[in-house]
This record gives C-alpha cells, sequence and structure tokens, in this order.
C-alpha cells in the first residue's frame, strides 16, 4: 500500500473475550488438559475463570499460556456461584451446569439481576431446566439430555451458545432448530471453537446438528476485533495508527465494523498481519443495520456523528438492555457533542459533521466509555479514566492517553 508500517503509533489488540469465553468452557469440559494462548485479564472472563474454578476445574497460567483442567469437575453438585455483572458468564455457564446435573443458586449484580428476563427463562423452560429469579440471584435446577431441541434465540445469542456448548457433554448426540435468532455470527462462534475441540457440527440455515465429544486440545485466541473498533475509529478521526493481533479471516462479528468505517470514507486495511487505519481527509454519512452488532453501536454513532450529513442505523431494539440503556446512553452523548438526532421504530438518524468538545457520561458501561472518550480524544479534550472499561478492557485508557500523545 506504499505507507511506512513503523512511521505511526501501533496499537496491539487485546484478545477477543468472545473466543477466549468460549474457549475456556470448552477446556474445562474436555475433562482433560487443555492449553489457551491469548489469555483475557477482562472482568466479565476472571468471572468465569470464578465460577469454573468453584465447581472444581483447575486453572493457571503457565508459560505465557493458561492451562485448564477440567479433570475433577464433580457433576450433579449443589453450588453456589457469584459472577457481578457477567451476562455471557451467566448465560453461557447455565446450559452447561444442566448438563451436568449441577444445581444451585447464582448470585448476580444489580443491573444484570434486572437485564435477565422471562425471555431468558422461557429459554431454560424450553430445554428442560428450571431457571427462576430470587431476592438477588438465579435459581436453577434441571438436567439436560441429548436430543432434539427447539429454542428461540430472538433476544440474545447467548443462552444458544450456552447449549451448543453444553450438549457435547451428553452421551447422545443432539439437534437443535432455532427459532428468530439474532446475533447468528456468535453462535456461527461457538460452532467454529467447537471444531478445535474436534466435536462435528453441521448447520443448515438455524439446524445445527452436533456430533461427537471434546477433545484435549491446544487452542490460541486472536484479538478482539469490537476493542479494535475503538482505535480504528481513533486512528480514523484523529491520528493514523496500525493495529496488530488481528485475524484477517477471524469469525468475529464485529469486524463489520471495518467495513462500515470504509463505507463512510475512512481508510482501515490489511497489509500482512497488521491492520492499517488512515486518518480520513473527509468522512460522510452512511448506514448500516447493526442488528446482529450491538457492540459496535456505539462506535458507529460517534464515527456518524464525525460524519458529514445524514446516517441512518437499524437495530436499537438490541440496545436497551445491555450494561445501560444503551441507546439512551448514546442520545445523552450525542446531545453534549451537539449533534442532532432522530431515534425511534428500531432506527437511529445522525446528522453530523461539526461536534463540539464535550465530556462523555459513560452511564457505566464499558462500550459507551470506550467509543465516547475516542470522541472526546478526537476533539482534543483529555480522557477521564472510567473504571467501567475493566468489563472488557482494562487496559484501554493507557492504550488511549499513549497514542494521545504521539
Amino acid at each position: 500500500m506504499g505507507d511506512n508500517l513503523e512511521s505511526v503509533p501501533t496499537v496491539i489488540a487485546p484478545a477477543s473475550k468472545s473466543e477466549f469465553h468460549r474457549a475456556l468452557i470448552m477446556a474445562a469440559l474436555t475433562q482433560s488438559a487443555c492449553k489457551i494462548f491469548g489469555y483475557s485479564n477482562c472482568a466479565d472472563v476472571k468471572e468465569t475463570i470464578g465460577a469454573l474454578t468453584a465447581l472444581g476445574v483447575k486453572i493457571s497460567k503457565i508459560d505465557g499460556s493458561l492451562a485448564v483442567d477440567g479433570s475433577e469437575i464433580k457433576k450433579n453438585q449443589t453450588v453456589e456461584l457469584n459472577i457481578s455483572e457477567s451476562a455471557s458468564t451467566l448465560r453461557f455457564l447455565l446450559p452447561v451446569l444442566g448438563a451436568l446435573g449441577i444445581s444451585g443458586k447464582i448470585f448476580v449484580g444489580e443491573r444484570l439481576y434486572v437485564r435477565f428476563n422471562d425471555d431468558d427463562v422461557k429459554f431454560y423452560d424450553d430445554i428442560g431446566m428450571n431457571v427462576k429469579k430470587e431476592d438477588g440471584y438465579i435459581a436453577f435446577c434441571g438436567k439436560l439430555s441429548g436430543g432434539r431441541y427447539i429454542v428461540s434465540a430472538s433476544a440474545t445469542s447467548q443462552n444458544l451458545s450456552g447449549l451448543i456448548m453444553a450438549l457435547p457433554t451428553i452421551s447422545e448426540n443432539s439437534t437443535v432448530f432455532v427459532n428468530g435468532a439474532v446475533s447468528r455470527g456468535y453462535a456461527l462462534m461457538t460452532l467454529e471453537m467447537l471444531e478445535k475441540f474436534d466435536v462435528k457440527h453441521t448447520a443448515d440455515n438455524l439446524h445445527i446438528e452436533l456430533v461427537g465429544k471434546y477433545k484435549e486440545t491446544t487452542v490460541s485466541v486472536s484479538g478482539d476485533y469490537s476493542a479494535a473498533a475503538n482505535f480504528a475509529l481513533f486512528g480514523t478521526l484523529k491520528n493514523s495508527l496500525n493495529i496488530l493481533g488481528l485475524a484477517e479471516d477471524s469469525a468475529q462479528p464485529d469486524k463489520a465494523f471495518l467495513k462500515i468505517l470504509n463505507s463512510s470514507g475512512g481508510k482501515a486495511y490489511f497489509d500482512g498481519g497488521t491492520l492499517c487505519v488512515r486518518k480520513a481527509e473527509t468522512l460522510h454519512g452512511f448506514c448500516a443495520d447493526l442488528t446482529d452488532t450491538p457492540d459496535v453501536f456505539p462506535v458507529c454513532a460517534v464515527l456518524a456523528a464525525f460524519s458529514t450529513g445524514e446516517s441512518v442505523f437499524i437495530g436499537t431494539n438490541r440496545l436497551k438492555n445491555k450494561e445501560s440503556d444503551r441507546l439512551a446512553a448514546i442520545e445523552k452523548n450525542l446531545s453534549l457533542m451537539g449533534i442532532n438526532f432522530v431515534s425511534g421504530d428500531n432506527r437511529l438518524q445522525i446528522f453530523g459533521g461539526n461536534p463540539k468538545p464535550f465530556v462523555p457520561d459513560s452511564f457505566s458501561d464499558h462500550r459507551i466509555a470506550m467509543a465516547f472518550s475516542v470522541a472526546a480524544a478526537a476533539l482534543s479534550v483529555k480522557p477521564i479514566y472510567d473504571a467501567c472499561v475493566t468489563k472488557s478492557y482494562p487496559n484501554f485508557f493507557e492504550e488511549l492517553e499513549r497514542i494521545c500523545q504521539n
């Protein structure tokens, strides 16, 4: 491409939280020793490690990898777990616990208690588990068996991914029929990770057949596209940079942000194993359906705020039940930037082009904090540390401050 890769700042993408979560749980379910290269030290992963350790899984760091040995998991036990605000930990593990015949209580944080709703409860009822909300915790019991499952994933794909991860632990093979799936790319990522543990599958649209059991393996986790999107945004708005650690052929759905970025007039491309992002000369309005990729909605909203003209997004219904009411958080920060918008009927129109300096309101939501801190930095406002980013990217502000100084 003619650019000197050494002439601009470099950011190393953190390990993918989505990939690592799946690899960690599958490694524990092999009930033998596995290694995972590419450690994610975010809060959500730590909650999963804590829960698996409480179940009897041995987890330790060895020579730059994570050693996972699930040979001492006790089936048919009663447990009490505490996972704070990690929705992925909760929804991934509940079907796994059901497959292992484990019952008990899972204590959760205040926001997750609200987020866990009737759609979740119905999903578990449909697969033969009894799951209900009690005072500050989720009570669960019931044992899964192999066979035919018909489920809905119209609200979230996390429950579906949890079921997919649970079924290979059962002696019989299984088939899953899915109605109304959203974020299906995340379910496909789960199936891709299964293959690394030698579990075979066929997936025809929303009909999934699973064959085989988990086998001991070594897995390498690639960089996180949802985290890297924030720095791709910074490179576009403020200073050119390079991002290392991302797999160009990744199945991570949030890789779609690069295509959206380029559609607005940005310039992001791979040169070898490096993602090169160059500061845009001009940006224009664009359209994007983010129904299946709600995690990149905040960075797309910021991109639209800096893009001249109208940008239109579909999929706002997916934003209300996140770590915050993410639509309200986006609207508040757009207002702070002096950007006009219209929202309603599952869509958001943003009229961008001339944002003003502002101090972000994170709503205690890691993705809001990161995206709008990048926006503020692009307007020469010094980043203000917000601890909520530890949920997915503990070193985010350290990296942002570093590249702001270049």
